[in-house]
């Protein structure tokens, strides 16, 4: 399936950084940097996440089956997640929305990562967002087979520390003004 381009919803005017002055008469100008909330073409790929207590910062993959009236969200149908044996299906904030992330060149497996790397791990059908705090032994010292890549991920939000293979992990990266930048490299203003 196509992850096709997203169509914007709504724009949210934000405030400029301090010190923006309008030339001659000294007042500050509020200039509008606008952050927009997507809503995506049905059939789209896409990822939800949840600010339900205990799901803070978990993501859900799902395709969008419908928008809803008035144009500030959309009906999505998880792909990992089931109601009673079909695929659960429920209505999303366009805010709450983000395209799934483009794979990771050469993944799984693509050259690992570093301690204390930002990522996101695959745990109870959701991507959890995580640090690395324990790398795999190197293949030379691991018994014959199998041979397999496992790290050390802490969770602040929950405080949990648990063990993946590197399969079910991903770079943490951020979806911002329609492209995707390393969750290292965000400002927080």
């Amino acid at each position: 399936m196509g992850r096709g381009p997203a169509k914007k919803l709504a724009k949210r005017p934000r405030a400029a950084a301090r010190g923006d002055q309008e030339e001659g008469d000294g007042k500050e100008v509020k200039e509008e940097e606008e952050d927009e909330a997507l809503l995506f073409p049905v059939g789209a790929e896409v990822e939800v996440g949840s600010d339900d207590p205990g799901f803070v910062g978990s993501f859900y993959e799902g395709t969008v089956e419908a928008h809803l009236p008035g144009g500030d969200g959309y009906v999505v149908a998880y792909t990992t997640l089931e109601e009673g044996g079909a695929a659960l299906r429920e209505e999303a904030r366009a805010r709450d929305g983000r395209p799934q992330p483009p794979p990771v060149a050469g993944a799984p497996g693509a050259g690992g990562f570093a301690m204390h790397d930002m990522e996101e791990a695959f745990h109870n059908e959701g991507w959890w967002s995580g640090v690395v705090t324990g790398l795999p032994l190197p293949l030379d010292v691991l018994p014959v087979a199998p041979r397999r890549r496992v790290y050390t991920v802490a969770f602040p939000t929950s405080r949990e520390v648990m063990e993946f293979e590197e399969a079910a992990l991903r770079p943490h990266r951020v979806f911002r003004r329609g492209s995707w930048v390393p969750a290292a490299d965000v400002v927080i203003s």
